[in-house]
């Protein structure tokens, strides 16, 4: 079951005993008065961690499981920390190889940011997503500069999800929320590591009941029916169904959300295999723009 727990310190001690997957030692290298704050978010097979500390430190971190790694910093703007001597700027993410053992070091009051999978689901989640196993060399730890985009959208999934934990954790811990967030994470991850790649290869998911390929993944189905910000009236009688009756005129396919679009708007069902199941249904219908 998904949990998650938001954490606060004033003994530095106790904050790096209680970071997850590592056993962590550090050192504050200034005095003052001591605050720090741990997010620690478990779903079903990806974890992570938000960490925010008021003070600059030494950590020594061995990594104490199998689990493939992600750290960078969540705030863009703050001065790099050091992880295994490199520098971990904006726009950069060390990748922590299962079993290594690296300094951490930060000149300011910090804020970052950890998740982790173990190899086999790593490896899985590359398959699906970019055609091939993803892995990272064990003991090793190196520095990646993914694209600013996929970057971006693994910062904003990992704030969201530190964001739930803190506001509204029964709804983290709800099956659907935790799944659909752990599936985004999960992507941004792959699609870190990677460089940005991905693929949904034609044929490498199992066949349908009847023996078709790929008919729920990898497209998407432009339907016939022109957007409605809302349905047509239900009709009264059964006997007075048209073939089609959600099925508009072209002139009122107007999207309010869209302006700048104007007319010409029908609903798309469908996505890729890595898309979140909350899209991918074919029950779900998204707006597709005419051009």
């Amino acid at each position: 079951m998904p949990d998650s727990a938001v954490l606060t310190f004033t003994d530095p001690d106790a904050y790096y005993a209680t970071i997850r997957t590592a056993e962590v030692k550090g050192i504050v290298t200034v005095r003052g008065d001591y605050r720090a704050e741990l997010t620690r978010i478990e779903l079903h097979r990806l974890w992570m961690q938000r960490g925010v500390e008021g003070l600059p430190r030494v950590m020594n971190v061995r990594r104490r499981d199998p689990r493939v790694a992600l750290c960078f910093t969540t705030d863009q703007e703050q001065a790099p920390l050091h992880v295994r001597g490199m520098e971990l700027g904006r726009g950069e993410i060390a990748v922590l190889g299962s079993g290594s053992a690296d300094h951490h070091l930060s000149s300011a009051a910090c804020r970052w940011g950890a998740m982790s999978l173990m190899p086999e689901d790593l490896a899985a989640a590359g398959r699906a997503i970019v055609g091939r196993e993803v892995t990272a060399p064990s003991p090793l730890s190196y520095r990646l500069s993914p694209p600013p985009a996929v970057l971006l959208r693994l910062l904003n999934l990992h704030e969201a999800a530190g964001h739930l934990a803190k506001t509204a954790p029964d709804i983290l811990a709800h099956p659907e929320v935790a799944r659909a967030l752990e599936q985004g994470l999960t992507h941004a991850m792959v699609t870190c590591i990677s460089g940005g790649e991905t693929a949904e290869t034609v044929g490498a998911f199992p066949p349908n009941g009847y023996g078709l390929f790929d008919m729920a993944g990898t497209v998407w189905e432009w339907t016939t029916d022109w957007f409605r910000a809302r349905h047509e009236p239900e009709v009264s009688s059964p006997c007075c169904v048209s073939d089609n009756p959600r099925n508009g005129p072209v002139e009122a396919s107007y999207d309010p959300a869209q302006p700048q679009i104007g007319s010409r708007v029908r609903w798309s069902r469908g996505a890729r295999f890595s898309a979140l199941q909350t899209i991918a249904g074919a029950t779900v219908r998204q707006r597709a723009t005419l051009r």
